[in-house]
């Protein structure tokens, strides 16, 4: 490896947050140069992480789900640098709401439901209480005995995310 690309890759290797098989994220990096423009190539690739660290940090605020980052080698080998990234707006909009009952504050799913589990049971609207209790059931989002609140939680971002990436198909 010449010594341009060499430098490159040491600065890379310390803004990429994974740092797994290094080896393996070399020969990935000087398979991602060849032929290519230096200079606009670290450009571009330096940026995307720079960009897809500031989307994860405001997903991850807004309880977006986020795959954990890939490994280097992979991330250069299937241009990742190359992803779109979604907006803010895109993230805000997958946003878990708070239960509306007062003092509770536990996440619901979005403006599907305005409360929580505990406080769905005891609502007094049948009807709504009902519909809202079939639709946990059949989704499977109902707390089960034992689960954490993380794992409740996780499971509930991930049918939100499932809903999201059916609505951006259709």
């Amino acid at each position: 490896m010449n010594k341009q690309l060499e430098e490159g890759f040491d600065r890379f290797w310390q803004a990429y947050p994974h740092k797994r098989s290094k080896g393996a994220a070399e020969k990935a990096w000087e398979k991602v140069f060849k032929d290519v423009d230096y200079d606009d190539m670290f450009k571009e690739i330096m940026l995307a992480i720079d960009a897809q660290k500031r989307y994860r940090k405001d997903a991850a605020k807004s309880g977006t789900f986020i795959p954990q980052w890939k490994h280097p080698s992979t991330w250069l080998n299937q241009k990742a640098y190359l992803d779109e990234i979604p907006s803010t707006m895109e993230i805000k909009s997958q946003v878990l709401a708070v239960c509306k009952t007062e003092g509770c504050e536990r996440q619901v799913l979005g403006p599907r439901f305005d409360v929580c589990h505990d406080h769905l049971v005891t609502r007094k609207d049948e009807p709504y209480r009902q519909q809202k209790i079939d639709y946990m059931t059949k989704h499977n989002l109902i707390p089960m005995e034992g689960e954490s609140k993380f794992a409740y939680g996780l499971r509930c971002r991930n049918h939100l995310k499932t809903l999201h990436l059916k609505t951006l198909q259709s």
